[in-house]
């Protein structure tokens, strides 16, 4: 389960400067870390939704936006507390450190992941990634298979259904 915001600032360390979660720009390294952590898990939502064959624009619990893949967003949910406690061992087992932060009240950027930071991130989610795509996958593959599952028991109406969150291609 995703951390609430009135339990989350118990979890990490003061030096962190932690007190909430923000976005656009973040404001400091757990902020940081979420940030890029959820943006990886959408895009590998978004290769499993694609592989299913479904539209990833139509979701099913987050609304249409434009340029938004609703529907990996969906399956993104599914893993986000995955991604929280993951974030949360980084930074308990120092995989970064504050050397590897800039943090700057000067900066449209108040807070950045420094290459050497990056260098460590990105081979710790290399570790994670395979179990976190093979989920999305699951996910998506059990959806498609519920979907077939209506379709079949639906059979007997005359009129034709479609699914909002399904690509839909020309008859011919």
């Amino acid at each position: 389960m995703p951390f609430t915001l009135s339990a989350i600032n118990v979890f990490f360390d003061e030096k962190w400067q932690f007190t909430d979660r923000n976005r656009r720009p973040p404001k400091d390294p757990i902020n940081v870390v979420l940030s890029l952590s959820y943006t990886l898990l959408q895009h590998l939502c978004q290769q499993a939704v694609y592989s299913i064959g479904f539209d990833p624009y139509h979701g099913v619990l987050h609304s249409p936006s434009y340029g938004r893949q609703s529907l990996a967003c969906d399956f993104a949910e599914l893993q986000r507390g995955a991604i929280d406690l993951w974030v949360w061992e980084l930074f308990e087992q120092e995989t970064l450190t504050l050397d590897d932060f800039s943090m700057s009240d000067k900066s449209s950027y108040p807070c950045e992941l420094l290459k050497s930071g990056r260098a460590k991130y990105y081979k710790a989610f290399a570790a994670i990634r395979a179990r976190l795509s093979k989920d999305a996958l699951s996910h998506a593959w059990l959806w498609q298979r519920r979907l077939a599952r209506h379709h079949a028991t639906n059979k007997t109406e005359t009129k034709k259904q479609t699914l909002a969150f399904v690509s839909q291609l020309p008859e011919v």
